[in-house]
C-alpha cells in the first residue's frame, strides 16, 4: 500500500511541463534540459506535459481508500515513519487534486521532469515546481503532522540542500531554480557532482543542444511526454568503471560491437484521449531486425478472436526451431562480452543461457508453432467458475506426432479423442467433472478444446484454416474492468470498494510482442472510461 500511494503521487506529481527554455531544434525544451549532461548513460524525460486529467482522474477515484486503509495504522500507534509520512502528504493533498490545488502547495499541476545518471551513479530526477517558499511550507507542514524532524541544511557553492543517508547511500534533495532536485548515490559520487547536481555549474554539453530526444520520438512513433533512452555503450563503459574493471582495448572493441549491434533501449508513455500506453523497445541492427522477423509465423484464426473482442484473448506464435539459434547466437555474444572485459558474472549468464538454447525441443513439440487462448464469458465463483465459454486453438506443422504421442499415453482411449477434424466431448471422462461442458477437435495443422457451444462454434472456423497474416509474438487483450468488477464480487469491504472504484476507471488492456523496422518492440495500453 505504500508503494502505491508513492506511485499515486509521483505519478500525478512528476508526470506532466509548462515552462519552455532552451530551444532544440524543431522543439522548446525545458530550461531543466540545460542540466542534463548530453552523455548520460540513461535518461527519462519529457518536452512536452502530460495533461494534468490524465492521472488526477484516476487519483480521485482511489483517494478516499487510501485515508481508510492508513486510518487503522495509526489508530493502532503501530505506524512507522514511512506511514506516517505518507498519511500527512495524503491528508495534505486532500481536496487538492486541481490545477489551483496543487499549485497552492506550491507545486506545478503541469511539471516537466528528467530522471538521468551522471555517469552509473548518482541518479538524478529534477521536476519543475511553482514557487519554492510554498513548497518549503508545504514540506514544513508534513513534517510537523507526521512528527517528523527535518534534517539541517548544508550549503555548496552557495547554494543550500539536505543530506539524508539511507544505508550505504546519500539522498540530496534541494529546492533551485524552481525545481525539486533530488539525487541518490554513494556520498562519493555525490560529492564529486555535487556542483552539477545543484546547477551551480552546468554540463559542458547538455541535452539541450541535442537532438537525440526528438530524433528518436520521431523514429519509434513516441509522444512527447516521457521518453526514455539507455545507451548500451555508455552504460556498459560506465557500470565497468563504477566497478572497477579497467576497459582495455579488446574490451573496448566488444562493447564497440554489441553497440552496434544492439545501440540502445528505448521507451515512452503515449497518451490519446481515452487510450495510455506505455512502450518498450530494442533498437537493433539491420541484420538482427531481418532474422528477428523471420522467426514469425502465422497462428490461423488468432486475428479473428481478436477481432472478436471476447473477454480475453491470449496468444501468438514463434518459429522454436529457428528462434533457439537466435538464442544461441545471443548467448554467444553476451559470454563473449564478459570474457573480453572480465565481467564474470555477464560471461557466466551468456555461457548458461546459450546451453539452454542448446537444448533440443522436446519431441513431438517442436512441431508447435503457437496458438491462442480466447475466454467469450466467465463468472466469478471460486475455485472454479460456474460459468465458463471459451476455446484454445494449437498451432502445429503437423498434429501426427502429437496424435502418436496420445496413443502412445492413453490419451486417445481414455478420453476418445481423434484427429478426425470433429468435435470428442470428453470433460464427463475426466477424474474431476466440470460444471461446464468440454470437447476437442483435431485437425492437420490445429488442435483446440472448447468450453461450452459457443466456444466450440467459434473455435470450429480456426482448425485447419489457411495461414494469413503472420502473428505477433505475443498479444493479449483482455477487459481489465470486467475482471476487476468480477474480483470484487469475491473480495470483502476495502478491498471490494477499490476494485469497483478502478473497474469504473479502466477498461480493455492490450500487450503486444513483435518485431518492426527498428527492432524488438513491447506495447503495453489501457483504456480509461
Amino acid at each position: 500500500m505504500r508503494a502505491s500511494v508513492a506511485l499515486a503521487i509521483a505519478l500525478a506529481c512528476a508526470a506532466c511541463g509548462s515552462r519552455g527554455g532552451v530551444k532544440s531544434p524543431g522543439r522548446a525544451t525545458p530550461v531543466l534540459f540545460a542540466s542534463i549532461p548530453v552523455d548520460t548513460p540513461y535518461l527519462i524525460a519529457g518536452f512536452e506535459p502530460i495533461p494534468f486529467e490524465a492521472f488526477a482522474t484516476m487519483w480521485r477515484a482511489v483517494e478516499p481508500m487510501f485515508g481508510e486503509t492508513l486510518e487503522p495504522l495509526l489508530r493502532d500507534g503501530g505506524a512507522s515513519v514511512e506511514d506516517r509520512v505518507i498519511e500527512a502528504i495524503v491528508r495534505e493533498l486532500d481536496g487538492k487534486w486541481s490545477v489551483a490545488g496543487l499549485e497552492s502547495l506550491g507545486l506545478s499541476a503541469r511539471p516537466r521532469f528528467a530522471l538521468y545518471g551522471l555517469g552509473y551513479q548518482p541518479t538524478v530526477l529534477r521536476v519543475e515546481i511553482k514557487d519554492v517558499a510554498t513548497v518549503l511550507a508545504t514540506i514544513g507542514r508534513i513534517a510537523t503532522r507526521a512528527d517528523v524532524k527535518l534534517p539541517p541544511t548544508e550549503n555548496h557553492d552557495g547554494r543550500s540542500y539536505w543530506r539524508i543517508p539511507t544505508g550505504d547511500r546519500d539522498l540530496v534533495v534541494a529546492l533551485l531554480d524552481q525545481q525539486l532536485i533530488a539525487a541518490y548515490g554513494a556520498r562519493s559520487d555525490l560529492d564529486r557532482s555535487l556542483s552539477l547536481i545543484l546547477g551551480s555549474k552546468k554540463p559542458e554539453r547538455s541535452m539541450a543542444e541535442d537532438t537525440v530526444l526528438a530524433d528518436v520520438m520521431k523514429r519509434h512513433r513516441f509522444d512527447p511526454y516521457a521518453i526514455g533512452i539507455i545507451d548500451t555503450k555508455r552504460l556498459s563503459t560506465a557500470f565497468l568503471a563504477h566497478r572497477g574493471i579497467t576497459v582495455t582495448p579488446a574490451c573496448s572493441s566488444e562493447i564497440d560491437r554489441m553497440a552496434a549491434r544492439v545501440p540502445r533501449f528505448v521507451g515512452a508513455y503515449n497518451i490519446a484521449k481515452a487510450r495510455h500506453g506505455m512502450v518498450m523497445a530494442v533498437e537493433l541492427a539491420p541484420e538482427l531486425v531481418a532474422k528477428l522477423g523471420a522467426l514469425k509465423v502465422s497462428v490461423p484464426g488468432l486475428s479473428a478472436a481478436l477481432a472478436k473482442r471476447p473477454f480475453a484473448t491470449f496468444g501468438g506464435g514463434i518459429d522454436l526451431p529457428a528462434a533457439q539459434d537466435v538464442g544461441l547466437a545471443v548467448g554467444g555474444a553476451v559470454e563473449q562480452l564478459g570474457a573480453a572485459c572480465g565481467w564474470t558474472k555477464l560471461r557466466e549468464a551468456g555461457d548458461g543461457f546459450a546451453a539452454q538454447m542448446r537444448r533440443a525441443v522436446p519431441a513431438p513439440f517442436e512441431v508447435i508453432r503457437g496458438g491462442f487462448i480466447s475466454m467469450i464469458t466467465m463468472s466469478h465463483e471460486e475455485p472454479i467458475p460456474l460459468t465458463l465459454e471459451g476455446y484454445g486453438v494449437i498451432s502445429v506443422t503437423s498434429t501426427q506426432p502429437l496424435l502418436d504421442l496420445m496413443a502412445a499415453i492413453e490419451v486417445t482411449a481414455k478420453l476418445g479423442i481423434l484427429g478426425d477434424g470433429a468435435w470428442h466431448a470428453f470433460g464427463d471422462k475426466l477424474p474431476l467433472k466440470m460444471p461446464w461442458e468440454l470437447s476437442a477437435a483435431i485437425g492437420k495443422r490445429s488442435l483446440a478444446i472448447a468450453a461450452g457451444t459457443r466456444g466450440k462454434d467459434l473455435a470450429m472456423p480456426a482448425l485447419d484454416a489457411p495461414a494469413s497474416d503472420k502473428s505477433p509474438f505475443l498479444i493479449s487483450r483482455y477487459d481489465y474492468g470486467r475482471w476487476l468488477e468480477l474480483k470484487s464480487r469475491r473480495a470483502v469491504s476495502l478491498e471490494a470498494d477499490m476494485q469497483r472504484s478502478l473497474a469504473r476507471v479502466f477498461g480493455d488492456v492490450e500487450m503486444i510482442l513483435d518485431v518492426d523496422p527498428a527492432g524488438l518492440r513491447f506495447d503495453f495500453n489501457y483504456d480509461l472510461k
